[in-house]
């Protein structure tokens, strides 16, 4: 977006613990469109982890 800013609709987040996750949203390319659906996935960050998990 104009100021770096990425809008996510309609996550569904109450039954996720509480708790620090990598969140990583993979949007899917489609032609033409100024937005697009994206799949959402959470992964839970481990103790003093800061940096996303490799593999």
């Amino acid at each position: 977006m104009e100021r770096g800013i990425i809008i996510i609709e309609g996550l569904r987040l109450k039954d996720v613990p509480p708790g620090e996750y990598w969140m990583l949203a993979l949007p899917l390319r489609l032609l033409g469109a100024e937005a697009a659906p994206a799949r959402v996935v959470l992964l839970e960050m481990e103790a003093g982890q800061e940096q996303v998990p490799e593999g």
